[in-house]
């Protein structure tokens, strides 16, 4: 993908409009994030977008939305769509709702004091959003609520979720933010000293949260250096997820900030940056090194009319798909002797093609599918994803 800055003309900038400013409402705004919404009948919403607002009367950052036909021409919604201090850190749309996952900062359990964590506010029509909030994935406080807050050292989520979605899961990266304040300065903040990673996490609901593999860096600071930085700043590199996830060919392409947490403010440095990773291949399932074999589940899926099954795997001529209804009873038809056999070796979408009926037969039911994995004459089976669709 080759990217353009393109001269929009909507904002004059030292005395130039010839450059790619968005203009917004807000006179003070951050953190945009967009979605390409094609489910909406209205196509002046094709495009939404959700940034922080500055609410001087309120005294605190909180979201803002807007929407356009285009990406380029955008109409703002009201102020204060949600009454609160939010920084966001995704926008995504699952199961016909709209949330916004970001961070919050409010009391914990018991009223003591917590640091950063991950929440989201949900809306059923980008228009009128809930005044209640959710816990959308949290790291443990310590066990002494006296060592807890913002100012304290220990791993806190910085600014929520940033997640996507992908038909029946959502996949995104949460900010670890290794909260380093040093309060004999009387810097709170930890300027030049605290850094963040990325860790994994997956919902099947929209809002709940969990991690694969509990406390996994999945991308280190130091795997996304920055570019243009000069030598010899002293800085804490601090990587920023957002919904900027999306799959283009056989790549899943990760969108995501580098920021240089400098010593001294007049070093400060940031750049949008890039990971990649083969499609959909953000962990695997595997055998036990002692096992010669095993099996997995999948959650109840609704087959569409013209389902096919794929799967992105490895050592793919060990495996064999079952499927049963959604209380786990096989269908003779479809396991056992019968079960799907996969052509390919390897591959990001190895297809299922079952001896008997065809999966046509079951159009409109709720299944869920069995994967074999057994290790043989071919590499070490690794599933990374299946695909049920059209």
């Amino acid at each position: 993908m080759h990217w353009i800055r393109p001269g929009l003309g909507q904002v004059e900038w030292r005395g130039r409009r010839d450059n790619n400013i968005i203009r917004l409402d807000a006179a003070v705004n951050e953190g945009v994030h967009v979605i390409r919404d094609d489910e909406d009948p209205d196509a002046g919403r094709r495009y939404k977008m959700v940034y922080n607002d500055w609410v001087p009367e309120r005294g605190f950052w909180t979201v803002r939305t807007a929407t356009s036909p285009d990406g380029l021409a955008w109409t703002d919604g009201p102020r204060l769509p949600f009454d609160g201090f939010l920084e966001q850190a995704s926008l995504y749309r699952f199961r016909g709702l709209y949330y916004i996952a970001g961070q919050m900062l409010l009391a914990g359990e018991g009223g003591h004091a917590s640091g950063r964590q991950g929440f989201a506010v949900v809306s059923p029509d980008f228009e009128h959003w809930l005044q209640e909030y959710g816990e959308s994935f949290l790291l443990p406080e310590p066990s002494d609520p006296a060592a807890r807050g913002c100012d304290k050292p220990y791993e806190q989520v910085h600014i929520g979720v940033g997640a996507a979605s992908f038909g029946n899961v959502c996949v995104g990266l949460y900010g670890l933010w290794h909260n380093r304040p040093r309060l004999e300065d009387k810097d709170w903040f930890g300027f030049g000293a605290t850094s963040g990673d990325f860790g994994l996490v997956i919902s099947n609901d929209g809002l709940h949260f969990r991690e694969p593999v509990k406390g996994h860096v999945w991308l280190h600071r130091d795997e996304s250096p920055c570019a243009a930085l000069p030598p010899g700043v002293a800085h804490g590199r601090i990587l920023c997820q957002g919904n900027g996830i999306l799959n283009v060919g056989d790549r899943t392409l990760i969108y995501h900030g580098r920021w240089a947490n400098t010593a001294d403010v007049k070093d400060y440095y940031a750049e949008v940056a890039l990971a990649t990773l083969p499609r959909d291949r953000w962990g695997a399932l595997g055998l036990f090194p002692q096992a010669a074999d095993g099996s997995v589940w999948t959650v109840p899926l609704t087959l569409p009319r013209g389902a096919q099954v794929s799967l992105n795997a490895d050592g793919a001529g060990g495996m064999r798909v079952e499927v049963a209804d959604e209380r786990f009873a096989l269908l003779p038809a479809f396991s056992g002797d019968r079960a799907g056999r996969l052509a390919a070796p390897d591959g990001l979408e190895c297809r299922v093609s079952w001896p008997g009926p065809d999966l046509a037969a079951l159009a409109g039911q709720t299944v869920r599918l069995r994967v074999r994995l057994a290790r043989g004459g071919h590499a070490e089976p690794r599933l990374y994803a299946i695909n049920a669709g059209i």
